[in-house]
């Protein structure tokens, strides 16, 4: 079994409903008055895209893992969240972004500090 599809059950003590709230607070105090074009950088399973999305962002999540994507994909019907497989090392968006956040271990994915 792939680790995606056991992801959730190892991270259910993780307050993801907190950290949203706490990123929609953050967003509204300092970023952008419109903010609404939000990034997930290693988005996994994508449950805080669909939090956030449920807060009114337009959401894209980005992943290395297409297993985890798939999942993401999965929990997000009816949602209109894009999610590209492309390593956050190394991405490219199709436009800007108001607002960009890297969650939990993801950060520890990014091995160089040049790149």
């Amino acid at each position: 079994m792939d680790f995606a599809y056991i992801y959730d059950k190892l991270t259910f003590d993780v307050e993801y409903r907190k950290m949203a709230d706490f990123i929609d607070k953050v967003i509204k105090k300092y970023g952008i008055k419109n903010t609404s074009l939000v990034l997930d950088l290693a988005c996994g399973t994508g449950t805080m895209c669909n939090l956030l999305s449920d807060k009114g962002y337009d959401l894209t999540g980005i992943d290395f893992s297409e297993n985890m994507l798939g999942v993401a994909t999965e929990k997000s019907v009816g949602k209109n969240i894009l999610y590209l497989n492309q390593d956050i090392c190394q991405f490219e968006l199709y436009g800007t972004m108001d607002a960009i956040c890297c969650l939990l271990d993801s950060i520890n994915h990014i091995t160089d500090i040049k790149k």
